[in-house]
């Protein structure tokens, strides 16, 4: 036929894909509602809550064969068509898709919150297009005079797409609702403090205005979160509303309440609470391209196969911990205004008489003021350099955004928020690549550091040549295949620096007074450490070498140490940086060196009998590096707020291991 058709489909429904065989403990459904209806009883103190949960025994629980709200359900479509204009040319377009939605297992979760898994949609496809061309002969007699017989090319491109997000079912990418409790107002009145040493007001005690104080802190409960809020519902209800409890918002969060932003506390600090939100959103657009081609041909007892293929990947992904929103929006709403204007007071007159109090107004300070008060501000219709307090908590989760943080206050010194690459700080894709330089430099319309990480983009490139052939009994498999890997991304200059530092030889062109101090088996490109950054008065030691894990230290005196230590200064290993108070730029980076890895390849196999066969081969195989080899520019920026936590390494190369194997290989026949 000149074309041809193939398609396939197929639903699936999986209510557990990884059932116990033992069976999976949850609590009972009266209990769980009982739970959530009275979250709290009161501590021997009377005021402290503690959680009802704690409490329950045996007969609480049930064990059931299949894992709760974990059910899977996807599809998968298949097709392609095929054209054959001709006898010796095939054209074939196809592709494929695969999606599923499904809820994540959580096992601290499985307990008491299975109903707040959070849910996994998962969507990937592919298409391509392929030329084929064989080369045959018409006749037998044209076939015997060919040079090259058998032969044949294929050229193909194919283009997949990968997405998913992971997030709260009801919630999505709304991420204020996540952890919202409900509206709290709060009711603030001047606080005073008396002094006898107000100027002009001499020999008489005067009240002076030095803040503010909270007398009440009333809550409203939301239907959003409402198994959350009935945490808070419940501490409100333990006592009665004149017992100056709910005086401010610290007092009910000591006591068990929870703010906008919390979460209940782990039972027993082992599973998550009934009600207990999932703290993520994310989402990762992942897309290839790729173009191989291959052919073959026999001349004479030769088999020639060759090929080529290249791909260029662009990953991008965006994920955010929403719950942790409101406490820093909190912290940084009102901030600009925390402290009083002392230098223009309001004394206090009535009918013309002083009545012994002060007043101030609130200061504005112009150089604390947050981009999120200030965006929030223009919502609200507020002056942006007004001096009225925004009561945060008493504002609907619709009223925020996280489009009013500034790149810099959700990266918040290393403790971030939000980690993303191909996305800017706030979850919108890239309409175009940034530069390496502008994640040090740009800025938004509020002069703030954006910092835009542009997608991660590596590519591959591979290329190779085999021949097939006999000489006697032996047949010969000899091939040469060359993979070409680019990370096409940043890498450090110096494993061990982010800043530029002195070599021996700047000393010398400097004619530093630190010369005095070099052996002379130290060489010019060798890097100086010093005993103080600032004022260095003597050299520590120095480093040959500037690849991680293949360097070699020298103490001072020019001698080989294995122990780096050996160098501190009283503000540990110090490098002789050339600018001390620069700030991390892109100076300190270089481009990734592509690897090229050749991988030669031999076997052979003769017969040694009827039915015995003896066979060899020798094989270098090459593994691109992994995903902890993407560049993370947050990780580097913020390196000291990192702890022990491990760092992505943009400078991987390729794995290169060589696989070889003798075997026998013997054909047992039923025989009488």
């Amino acid at each position: 036929p000149i074309i041809g058709y193939f398609i396939s489909a197929d639903l699936s429904y999986v209510k557990d894909d990884n059932p116990s065989a033992i069976g999976n403990w949850k609590v009972k459904d009266d209990s769980l509602n009982y739970v959530l209806e009275n979250p709290y009883r009161t501590s021997e103190s009377g005021f402290v809550s503690i959680l009802n949960s704690e409490y329950f025994r045996e007969d609480a629980f049930e064990k059931v064969k299949a894992k709760e709200n974990i059910a899977n359900k996807g599809f998968n479509l298949a097709g392609k068509l095929d054209f054959s204009p001709s006898k010796n040319i095939n054209l074939t377009f196809g592709g494929s898709m695969r999606y599923f939605n499904r809820n994540l297992y959580s096992y601290t979760g499985a307990l008491f919150n299975s109903a707040n898994n959070p849910q996994e949609i998962y969507n990937t496809w592919r298409a391509y297009g392929r030329f084929m061309q064989k080369f045959t002969a018409v006749t037998p007699e044209d076939e015997e005079k060919q040079l090259v017989k058998h032969a044949y090319y294929q050229l193909q491109f194919d283009y997949s797409q990968t997405n998913y997000t992971i997030q709260d079912p009801d919630h999505k990418n709304n991420l204020f609702n996540y952890g919202y409790v409900g509206k709290f107002n709060t009711y603030k009145i001047n606080s005073y403090g008396a002094t006898d040493t107000v100027s002009g007001y001499t020999n008489r005690t005067v009240w002076v205005h030095n803040g503010f104080r909270d007398t009440l802190y009333t809550f409203e409960p939301s239907e959003i979160n409402s198994d959350l809020a009935s945490y808070t519902s419940a501490f409100y209800s333990l006592f009665p509303l004149n017992s100056g409890i709910y005086q401010n918002k610290e007092i009910v969060q000591f006591g068990g309440g929870l703010l906008n932003g919390d979460v209940p506390p782990a039972i027993y600090g082992l599973f998550s609470s009934p009600g207990t939100q999932y703290n993520g959103y994310s989402k990762y657009d992942g897309r290839q391209y790729r173009i191989t081609g291959r052919g073959s041909g026999d001349i004479k007892k030769h088999e020639i196969s060759i090929g080529f293929e290249f791909e260029q990947r662009q990953d991008r992904y965006y994920g955010v911990a929403p719950v942790g929103l409101w406490t820093l929006a909190r912290n940084l709403v009102n901030f600009q205004i925390s402290e009083l204007n002392t230098e223009n007071p309001h004394p206090v007159y009535v009918d013309g008489v002083f009545q012994d109090t002060i007043n101030y107004d609130r200061l504005y300070n112009s150089a604390v003021h947050s981009e999120f008060d200030q965006k929030l501000r223009e919502h609200l219709g507020m002056p942006k350099d007004g001096l009225n307090w925004i009561d945060f908590d008493s504002y609907d989760p619709s009223d925020l955004s996280i489009d009013y943080f500034s790149a810099t206050e959700l990266l918040n010194n290393g403790n971030s928020y939000v980690t993303y690459y191909g996305y800017d700080a706030h979850g919108n894709k890239q309409t175009s690549k940034p530069s390496f330089e502008d994640f040090f430099n740009a800025v938004d319309d509020y002069g703030q550091k954006s910092h835009p990480i542009a997608p991660f983009e590596p590519n591959y490139s591979a290329a190779y040549i085999q021949d097939k052939f006999s000489f006697k009994d032996l047949i010969f498999n000899i091939g040469l295949r060359v993979d070409r890997y680019d990370a096409n991304q940043k890498v450090l200059k110096d494993a061990y620096l982010f800043y530029e530092a002195y070599t021996v030889g700047d000393l010398r062109q400097m004619n530093s007074s630190l010369l005095q101090d070099i052996p002379s088996n130290i060489e010019d490109d060798y890097i100086v450490y010093v005993n103080d950054m600032e004022n260095p008065s003597k050299i520590n030691g120095f480093r040959e070498g500037t690849k991680a894990g293949d360097v070699t230290w020298y103490k001072a005196d020019g001698s080989v140490t294995d122990d780096p230590t050996l160098l501190n200064s009283t503000s540990g290993i110090t490098p002789y940086l050339v600018n001390p108070d620069e700030q991390m730029n892109s100076s300190a980076f270089k481009d990734y060196e592509p690897q090229i890895t050749p991988m030669p390849r031999i076997s052979f196999s003769f017969p040694i009998s009827d039915v015995a066969l003896f066979f060899a081969h020798y094989d270098i195989l090459s593994k691109r590096p992994a995903s902890t080899g993407r560049l993370n520019m947050i990780q580097y920026y913020y390196i000291t707020t990192q702890g022990t936590n491990p760092i992505n390494n943009p400078n991987l190369k390729p794995e290169r291991t060589t696989d070889y194997e003798l075997g026998f290989q013997q054909k047992l026949s039923n025989t009488s």
